[in-house]
C-alpha cells in the first residue's frame, strides 16, 4: 500500500496498492505543501511499513513562460517560443499568435 500525507502525517491519502518491484511512478497531486511524506506498507499487514525519513515539498509551478512545464524558464523555453514565433511567416503581423 502506498499513501502520502501533505500535513506531516496527520492525515494519509491512498495512492495505490502495488506489487513491490523496487519503484513506482506516481502522478503527483496539484497541492502546495512543505510537509509531505510517503508511507509504504504491506497491504495485508499495515504495521509492517516505513515512512519517509523527512518531509518534502510538493508545489504547483505557475511560471508564465515555462513552456515545457519543468518549473524553470530557461533556454529551452526561449528556443521553443522563438521557433513558434518564426512559424508565423511575418513576425510583425499582429494576427500572428505563436
Amino acid at each position: 500500500m502506498i499513501e502520502y500525507s501533505d500535513n506531516n502525517g496527520v492525515d494519509w491519502t491512498a495512492i495505490d496498492t502495488a506489487a513491490n518491484i523496487g519503484s513506482y511512478s506516481w502522478l503527483v497531486p496539484d497541492i502546495n505543501s512543505n510537509e509531505c511524506l510517503v508511507w509504504i506498507s504491506d497491504a495485508g499487514y499495515p504495521a509492517a511499513g516505513d515512512v519517509s525519513d523527512d518531509v518534502f515539498r510538493i508545489y504547483v509551478c505557475t511560471l508564465a513562460y515555462d513552456l515545457n512545464h519543468d518549473c524553470f524558464v530557461d533556454f529551452f523555453d526561449f528556443s521553443h517560443l522563438s521557433s513558434e514565433w518564426l512559424k508565423c511567416g511575418d513576425p510583425c503581423d499582429p494576427n500572428c499568435q505563436p
